[in-house]
């Protein structure tokens, strides 16, 4: 009986026929042909060689105009990241050296039969451990008994691929994980958090944190972020619930305020309330990366499981960023990510503060002095992350604001945020960060004495700006001569 063929597209399949000259076997593995099954575009394309994979990346790289990036020398396994000529999309190609004797018994090797499938740059399927048929029984199952025995990051990955896919696992596989996952602990750092934030990452990234618990391998990984019961470990609620709000507006967004998840209303409803640019600005601003690691709409979703009621075990909000900061630093996340998750931590307890104040209750297009103040001095502490602490403040507020009879706080915490997200993302060079009417040697002319001194000269000078209480060169050399003889009448008064 012949193997099913798959229909592949012309590119990127020619390029790579092309540059092999039929000299070398070669294969599309593994994800990518899940997705062609599943009727999906690749992004990500894996091919096997029967060659240097390093040589045929570099070699591709070169005929597209791309970048190559060797990613293991002792498997000879290299990447080219290249331009779809269609779409005008990044894709990446990675190219492995063939692992095995043969293809068939490369497969053999991988993780889940979803994932150990092949197809010859002519179409040809090559299926030996049923990963077909398992796709459309939409069900996750390993290929071997020792499938996490020899790589323990397969344990978060059989998580993330169930919740990505919406596929159930088997029994022989789930209980096999069941039994592997304080292996987890032991995994490579970096490893299990690529893992964890592609679990982030998606829409049902929820249902995947909760199989996570339900399958013992978060106590082995993130253990702060449960608590033991007489029934076993829980997450809390709120805070998985939160991460399923704050995806399903990062959905909205992206698709263009299409599509609107139920669960998600309040948290919609109250960003649609928001002017068009800042909206588009929203968007834009969640889907910016951290560094090179990832974006702020993951680094979100993960503080919201820290973020839960109660600030920490210590009792202190200090005491969860210190928390949050040790657990990141050991998953060997970037400083710039922990630097941001950090500030989205201290932040929440400032909008909690703002808020509750009502300053910034109701304040429309018009703001008034003490608004623009309490605007810049919020992003003054908070900087980028100020707009997510903002987003994650409603994402768990509005888990408990279900409509049809939104509470008075709710309502003060969505009058507060629109202030502060129209003014950071619609009104920055106003009120957050107004362009110096005076400069450093113009401050030390007027006599300030240089050192600390030039530095909260400025500070004041810009919050005044902000302020609307300054808005000439000749208001802030006024101002700063009335804060000099303040500070002059304030140390004669100390000495005295």
């Amino acid at each position: 009986m012949a193997e099913p063929r798959i229909t592949l597209p012309h590119w990127p399949v020619s390029v790579v026929s092309d540059i092999l000259h039929g000299s070398t076997q070669a294969w599309i593995a593994g994800g990518a042909v899940r997705d062609l099954i599943l009727g999906h575009q690749p992004r990500d394309w894996d091919f096997v060689v029967a060659a240097s994979g390093l040589t045929v990346a570099r070699a591709v790289a070169d005929r597209l105009d791309g970048a190559y990036y060797p990613l293991d020398h002792e498997r000879q396994t290299g990447r080219a990241i290249v331009t779809d000529p269609a779409s005008g999309l990044r894709v990446i190609l990675d190219f492995a050296s063939l692992r095995a004797d043969s293809i068939i018994e490369d497969l053999q090797t991988r993780d889940f039969t979803i994932n150990a499938m092949a197809v010859s740059l002519e179409g040809d399927l090559i299926d030996p451990v049923g990963g077909a048929t398992d796709v459309s029984l939409r069900q996750l199952r390993m290929v071997a008994p020792d499938c996490f025995t020899t790589d323990s990051v397969r344990l978060i990955r059989a998580v993330r691929l169930s919740a990505q896919f919406g596929m159930t696992i088997t029994e022989e596989t789930r209980s096999r994980i069941v039994v592997e996952a304080p292996a987890i602990a032991a995994t490579a750092a970096e490893r299990v958090r690529a893992e964890l934030m592609a679990l982030l990452a998606l829409t049902t990234a929820s249902e995947g944190l909760r199989l996570l618990v339900d399958l013992g391998i978060v106590q082995h990984m993130v253990p702060e972020l449960v608590t033991p019961t007489p029934s076993g470990p829980v997450v809390d609620n709120t805070s998985l619930a939160a991460v399923e709000v704050l995806a399903a507006l990062d959905a909205y967004l992206a698709n263009n305020g299409h599509e609107g998840s139920a669960v998600a209303a309040p948290l919609i409803s109250a960003v649609d309330a928001l002017s068009d640019g800042a909206r588009e600005g929203l968007r834009a601003y969640l889907s910016c990366n951290v560094g090179a690691e990832m974006t702020r709409d993951v680094l979100i979703r993960w503080a919201a499981l820290y973020a839960r009621k109660g600030a920490s075990r210590s009792g202190t909000g200090e005491g969860l960023c210190s928390q949050i900061a040790h657990r990141m630093a050991e998953l060997r996340f970037s400083n710039s990510a922990i630097e941001f998750a950090t500030a989205l931590m201290r932040s929440q307890q400032t909008f909690a503060r703002v808020a509750a104040t009502g300053t910034l209750s109701e304040t429309g297009t018009v703001l008034d002095v003490e608004a623009r103040r309490v605007i810049h001095r919020f992003f003054k502490e908070a900087h980028e992350a100020g707009v997510g602490a903002v987003v994650l403040a409603l994402a768990r507020a509005s888990v408990t604001a279900q409509p049809p009879s939104p509470s008075t706080l709710w309502d003060a915490q969505v009058s507060c945020a629109h202030a502060l997200i129209e003014g950071y993302l619609c009104r920055y060079t106003e009120v957050v960060a107004p362009k110096p009417l005076l400069r450093g040697q113009d401050l030390l002319a007027l006599g300030v004495p240089p050192g600390p001194s030039v530095g909260k000269a400025t500070a004041l000078l810009a919050e005044a700006q902000a302020a609307g209480e300054v808005t000439s060169a000749a208001q802030a050399r006024t101002f700063v001569l009335q804060w000099l003889e303040q500070e002059e009448n304030r140390t004669a008064g100390k000495v005295v």
